[in-house]
Formats: structure tokens, sequence, C-alpha cells
């Protein structure tokens, strides 16, 4: 009878007490996996969310300076030119970065659709140089003005993408 009862004291509850112990150290690296994929997902939500709200704010941008290009007084056209053609190079340079945007839990959009705005963005800005150029502040117009409203669409629709996935994870 002693020996059972050191055996249930030394060996058994120990034992148990080891098992719980894991138990919950299980749980703990599975919840501790969980938060590092949430952070994970949120780091490459955030840098996405400043580079497309940075290709926003370029856009608005060259289409401010193709308005006044197109608009702007006959004294002035030379350096409102050079602005636009400042702008349209500033577009071209975000585009690698708009095409490398991650797809993570964006399931709605088509899997290629970053790429498919680099390009849009990268054609926007050589219409822009081309105006610069030779065509003049009144050519092109419509061309332009179809690309920098398709571009800003699908930029903003990505944006508010961007927000509702931070607002899910928020919210887990």
């Amino acid at each position: 009878m002693k020996q059972r009862i050191l055996f249930g004291r030394l060996i058994l509850a120990p034992a148990l007490v080891l098992m719980v112990l894991a138990i919950v150290a299980g749980g703990q690296i599975i919840g501790s996996r969980d938060l590092l994929n949430d952070v994970r997902v949120i780091d490459e939500t955030l840098v996405a969310l400043h580079t497309n709200g940075e290709a926003l704010e370029r856009l608005h941008a060259a289409e401010v300076a193709l308005k006044l290009y197109q608009n702007g007084p006959g004294p002035q056209i030379e350096s409102l030119r050079l602005q636009l053609l400042h702008e349209a190079s500033r577009l071209k340079s975000l585009a690698p970065d708009l095409a490398a945007l991650p797809q993570a839990g964006l399931e709605e959009m088509k899997p290629d659709s970053s790429k498919q705005d680099a390009d849009l963005l990268l054609k926007f800005a050589r219409l822009l140089e081309q105006i610069g150029t030779d065509a003049g502040p009144g050519g092109l117009r419509a061309e332009s003005q179809h690309l920098q409203t398709l571009l800003n669409d699908r930029l903003k629709s990505r944006d508010q993408a961007f927000h509702q996935i931070l607002a899910e994870i928020g919210r887990a």
C-alpha cells in the first residue's frame, strides 16, 4: 500500500503536471504561430497600402500637371511641360513597386492584378511623356483621361481592399 502511494505521488503526479504543461505550451506555440502569421499579413498589407497610397498621390499630381499643361497660359507652358514630364518619370519609378505588391488577402482580385496596375501606370506615364514631348497640350486628351480614370478606380478599389484586410485582422 505504501508503495502505491509513493508511486502515485512521486511518479504519476509530476507526469500529469508535465502533460498538462506540454498541452498548454503546445497551444501557445500554435497561438504564437497564428500571431506571427497575422503580424506578417499586417506588415505586408501596410507596405502595400503605403505603396498604393503613393501611387494614388502621384497619379493625382500627374493629373493636375496634365490639366495645367493642357489649359495653362502660353508664357508658362515650358515649365508646365517640364512638370508634366517630371510627374511621368515619378509614375514610371513607382511601377516596379506596384507590380511587386502581395496578393495576400485579395482573393477577389485577379492574381496578376498588381502587374496589370503597374502596366497601366507605365502606359499612362508614357502617354504623359508623349503629350509633353511631341503631341502638344491638346493631343491625346481622351486616352489620357480614360487611363487616368481607370487607374484611379483600380487603385482606390485596392486601397479599400487593404483597409478591409486590416479591419478583419483587427476583429479576429
